[in-house]
Order: structure tokens, then C-alpha cells, then sequence
């Protein structure tokens, strides 16, 4: 089975000595928050024919902060940027038509799902709806966590954060957004209500910005404006507005938090944890 994986991977993570089981799954259950390169691989795949400089640009950012030197340790048919590029479309080319083909490779992945190796196997499988193959290590973790903010640090623009995150419902029909408002508090006060979203679900961005009340008025008319409460421009929007005045403080600060989730029930169960702690009934946070 070894011989159907990367030896760099199998050096890396002594996976020889790792007891582990096969099976196949969603290619799309694999694309997780700590994995952020596999949402950028789908942004690339989804733009490629339509605007195909800015997926380029977006791709090689993220292959840039990835490796920085454009080469892949262990592949001699990865030395360089516009390599990573080639195999990628010929990948996308080739899942397009045809499934994935376990007696030629497969992918590892850590105990708890995380691919170790072949996220742009992943990314074009997940990209085309189909599965893939895993071999699943025990007590086998990543040797690095490769969220936003390992990119972020490593240089990727957060311009091009936001756009691979902005794509990001095109792939994922599980993804919720958490807006925390300005009267939970300060980041350090709001520090609770972030650490139990990271806690209890897959948090794929987190993103603050500061909003006047005006902005925020305007924010949450678009986010209610199904709702009659609202109000329109024959009452200048007045519900919308005593909202946003309810929600806001002196720190205008508004938190974004970007999460996978399966279960609603569950969602709306964090939602009242929250509202509970804070004591803020309906004011502290939208989902």
C-alpha cells in the first residue's frame, strides 16, 4: 500500500510504522478550515476558464506562501510555479472525465481526516463532486496546522484571503458566517464567544472590521431585509436602523467568523450559549 503514497510523506510522518484502514469518501468532506490551500485550489478551478489571470494570480500567491522557492519537496515535476500550475490543470483535465483510480495512488489522511499529502488530487476530485480513496493513519496528526493564518503570515495578501473566502460557498453548502457585534465588547471580551465557534466547529476565516453606525444600519437592513421589521425608504429605514443602534458600541468593531457545520441544531445551540453569557438576548451576534 505504502508504495502507492509520496515516500517524502511516508519519510515525513514514519507512516511505515503507523497502523492504518482504507475506505472511500466525498472528496468534499476533506475540505477543511485547516486547510486553507484546498479552498484557494477551488477558487483556481472554478476561475481557470472564465478569468484566468486572476485565478492565476490567486494560485500562485497561495503556492508561493506555501513554497516559496515554487518547488515541492519530493516531486521532480514540481520545480517551479508554472509547474504547479501544468500538473494541476492536467489534473483537472483528467478528473473531469474519469474517477479516481485507487490502484495507482491514494491519499493519507491524519486520524481525525486532515489530508497529510494530495490536496490537488482533492481539490479537483472535490471540485468535480466525486470521491476519493484515503488511507486513514492512527495517531498520525499534521506537522502543521495550514489555515488562513499560516498563509497570512507567510505572506498571502488578505485581498486574496478574502477573495478565495468570499468563493468559498461555491464549494460548501455547510458554511455559516457569525457576525459578533460591537456589544459583546472588545476583542478580549468577545475572546469567549470565539474560542467556543473554534471549539465546536471547522472555522475556515476570521475577519474584523470597524463600522460606523450608519455602515452597520446598512449592514443589517441588507442581512434582514427579507423581514418586514426592517422598515424601507418610506421610514428611512427605521427598523434596520434601531437594530443596528441596539447592536453597536464605542468600539465599532465587527467580527466575521467564517465555520463548516453539519448539524443546525447545533449552530443554534452555540447561538444561545453565546447570547447567554453575554446577556445581550437578540444584540450580541447574527448567524
Amino acid at each position: 500500500m505504502l508504495e502507492k503514497l509520496q515516500p517524502h510523506t511516508v519519510k515525513l510522518y514514519e507512516l511505515n510504522k503507523k497502523n492504518y484502514h482504507i475506505r472511500q469518501v466525498p472528496a468534499k468532506e476533506l475540505i477543511v478550515g485547516s486547510r486553507f490551500d484546498l479552498w484557494a485550489k477551488l477558487f483556481y478551478a472554478y476561475h481557470r476558464k472564465t478569468d484566468p489571470e486572476l485565478a492565476k494570480s490567486v494560485y500562485l500567491s497561495h503556492i508561493l506562501a506555501f513554497n516559496p522557492d515554487g518547488k515541492e519537496p519530493g516531486r521532480e515535476d514540481k520545480t517551479s510555479a508554472d509547474d504547479f500550475l501544468d500538473v494541476f490543470d492536467a489534473l483537472l483535465n483528467y478528473f473531469e472525465k474519469h474517477d479516481f483510480d485507487s490502484t495507482i495512488s491514494l491519499v493519507p489522511v491524519s486520524s481525525e481526516g486532515v489530508i497529510l499529502d494530495g490536496s490537488h488530487r482533492t481539490s479537483a476530485l472535490a471540485y468535480y463532486n466525486k470521491s476519493v480513496t484515503i488511507a486513514q493513519f492512527e495517531d498520525v496528526q499534521p506537522v502543521c496546522i495550514f489555515d488562513y493564518q499560516y498563509f497570512l503570515k507567510r505572506g498571502l495578501p488578505v485581498t486574496v484571503a478574502d477573495q478565495i473566502v468570499e468563493s468559498s460557498p461555491r464549494f460548501s453548502d455547510e458554511l455559516f458566517v457569525a457576525c459578533l457585534w460591537p456589544k459583546m465588547g472588545t476583542d478580549k471580551e468577545k475572546a469567549f464567544a470565539l474560542q467556543l465557534i473554534e471549539n465546536q466547529f471547522d472555522v475556515l476565516y476570521v475577519k474584523k472590521r470597524k463600522m460606523s453606525l450608519k455602515g452597520l444600519s446598512r449592514f443589517m437592513y441588507e442581512i434582514y431585509k427579507h423581514q418586514d421589521w426592517v422598515g424601507d425608504d418610506n421610514n428611512d429605514y427605521a427598523g434596520a436602523k434601531t437594530k443596528a443602534t441596539l447592536c453597536f458600541s464605542s468600539n465599532a468593531m465587527v467580527h466575521f467568523v467564517v465555520f463548516k457545520a453539519k448539524d443546525l441544531e447545533k449552530v443554534l445551540l452555540l447561538k444561545s450559549k453565546v447570547r447567554e453569557h453575554y446577556h445581550l438576548e437578540k444584540h450580541a451576534l447574527h448567524i
